[in-house]
């Protein structure tokens, strides 16, 4: 499911180029790579921050690296105190980074936490406390605070909805989903599809 999302990504970033001013050069890059091979996660993830043309994706990458080698810790570890509080100020270094009504940040968190809560059970954005949303704008603090609660908008569902459908061979299901949520807001399709291909890469790890 992982490789074919990333596929469509690659497809659809080919033929309609998007706005690098957020994370799409970041998920033209990994889309790109993950279609061929899902494991490549972890090569992607020693990438250098300076190579990104993008400022916000210069900033945010270092801060993605140190959240995934927290996320991929032993699932026996996860309880811990010790753990949920690294997660928490892993997951509140995102927070705000970027521009717009929805940072890309925050869509990328939201993204993430969609696909952990719905294949590991994981509530990534319960760790965070409600003050740290004051770094962010309203609209987005609201989104992050739906997503708390495992919220979130008609377009990711249709995104998840479609990935597990592949199998079924509804392959339309899916272009139309990531066509949907890519032509969403300036950046916040493309961060969001980010997050979602990022948790399913770690996901599989």
């Amino acid at each position: 499911m992982t490789i074919e999302l990333a596929q469509e990504i690659s497809r659809q970033l080919k033929s309609s180029p998007i706005s690098y001013s957020g994370f799409g050069e970041i998920l033209s890059e990994l889309s790109s790579l993950v279609a061929h091979n899902a494991s490549w996660l972890r090569e992607f993830l020693r990438r250098d921050a300076t190579e990104w043309t993008s400022p916000v994706a210069n900033f945010a990458w270092p801060r993605m690296t140190l959240l995934s080698e927290v996320l991929k810790q032993n699932r026996a570890n996860r309880g811990g105190i010790e753990y949920q509080a690294l997660l928490r100020e892993r997951v509140s270094e995102l927070i705000g980074i970027g521009d717009g009504l929805t940072p890309s940040g925050d869509d990328f968190l939201v993204g993430l936490s969609a696909v952990l809560r719905r294949y590991q059970s994981a509530p990534l954005l319960s760790a965070i406390d409600l003050s740290i949303l004051n770094r962010t704008t309203d609209v987005s603090a609201s989104f992050l605070s739906y997503a708390q609660d495992g919220l979130y908008s008609e377009n990711i569902h249709r995104v998840l909805m479609s990935i597990s459908s592949v199998q079924d061979e509804q392959v339309e299901s899916l272009e139309s989903a990531v066509n949907a949520l890519l032509s969403a807001g300036g950046t916040s399709g493309a961060d969001t599809l980010l997050g979602i291909l990022f948790g399913l890469c770690l996901h599989l790890k």
